[in-house]
């Protein structure tokens, strides 16, 4: 009734392996005759199944997804996504609402969100005093991994990332003059009027500068390999850290992916607690950039850059340390759970 498929014990999933060659899939030429589906073959009418019983036909009756397909078939659609913000609980905690960490000019939060961290960085010594921190991640499926790190400055400071550095992982981006032709117009349409952040500006600069060198070497990547100098040595003295007072809480959904996920490995590994529901997962092929198919009908996704040795695992995802077994879009009940663990972590 409500536009979404109807699963039952007959529901059955067909996988169609194709080959090599130019294909269309999932796509029409447009015009109130096109057939549904590869406009250069007709479609598939049946499908057998192999089962103990015995081989099974069943005739396939495809149909026009509509205009709103992917709204109805949208996985993760809870809602609008909450207002960017920060505000005082009772006791004097702090409750920062982050669903997104958005760097793009063109994506009107982003404003929203620089005025967000201006304000916590204005006030860092009364959130780090503060009896407890919640950063609400809820509906937060990435972004720009600069947001996180300036998070934690203000909240652990720099002493952090040497009394907590990162595990050794090494950074590859793939070198060819079609991503730096992508980065190249990202840039540029993303810095239409100066747009950029300062810090966005430059990693743009940098790496467009370093893959031309890289491609104009013939190389088809750019290693970055980890600082292994940052690791204590044997017998080297513990790094000075003074952990901020508040008890830092992370609160995460479903959605949380990418950018965000990077959020949760720092934040965690600087002490936060992760509260809320089972993160989303990515995979260590990361930073996409849209392809169009020869066909000029189709698109599709290419990773520009992987991780070797990241500790999270490939398409692993963050169970909380303390699990909501409710509806996190249920706001109130949401805050009088998370109330509790602040008050018990203050006994």
């Amino acid at each position: 009734a409500d536009g979404r498929w109807a699963w039952t014990p007959e529901t059955g999933v067909v996988l169609v392996l194709l080959p090599g060659g130019t294909v269309c899939i999932g796509s029409r030429v447009p015009g109130p005759d096109a057939k549904i589906g590869d406009p250069y073959v007709d479609p598939i009418t049946t499908c057998e199944f192999e089962t103990p019983e015995g081989s099974k036909t069943v005739p396939l009756d495809w149909r026009s997804g509509g205009d709103d397909f992917y709204r109805r078939m949208d996985l993760f659609n809870f809602g609008e996504p909450a207002k960017i913000g920060m505000q005082e609980m009772e006791d004097g905690s702090y409750w920062v609402t982050l669903p997104t960490f958005t760097g793009n000019p063109g994506d009107p939060r982003s404003a929203q969100l620089r005025a967000l961290l201006d304000e916590m960085a204005e006030q860092a010594d009364a959130l780090r005093n503060a009896p407890a921190i919640v950063l609400d991640l809820r509906g937060n499926g990435g972004g720009s991994g600069n947001r996180a790190h300036e998070i934690a400055n203000v909240i652990w400071g720099q002493q952090a990332y040497r009394r907590f550095p990162e595990p050794p992982m090494t950074v590859v981006y793939r070198a060819s003059p079609q991503i730096l032709a992508s980065l190249e117009e990202t840039y540029e349409r993303r810095d239409k009027n100066g747009g950029l952040e300062d810090s966005i500006r430059a990693f743009y600069e940098r790496m467009i500068s370093q893959i031309g060198e890289a491609v104009a070497k013939g190389e088809d990547r750019l290693v970055f390999e980890p600082n292994l100098d940052a690791w204590p040595k044997p017998g080297d003295p513990v790094p000075e850290f003074t952990p901020p007072a508040a008890q830092v809480f992370f609160l995460t959904d479903a959605i949380c992916m990418s950018a965000c996920l990077d959020a949760v490995d720092l934040w965690g590994r600087f002490g936060g607690v992760h509260i809320g529901q089972e993160t989303g997962a990515d995979t260590v092929y990361l930073e996409v950039r849209s392809v169009v198919m020869p066909s000029r009908i189709g698109s599709t996704s290419m990773p520009m850059k992987y991780f070797k040795g990241r500790e999270r695992g490939h398409n692993e995802t963050v169970i909380p340390d303390h699990v909501y077994e409710g509806n996190l879009g249920d706001n109130d009940a949401v805050e009088t759970w998370v109330t509790a663990l602040i008050d018990k972590a203050q006994s």
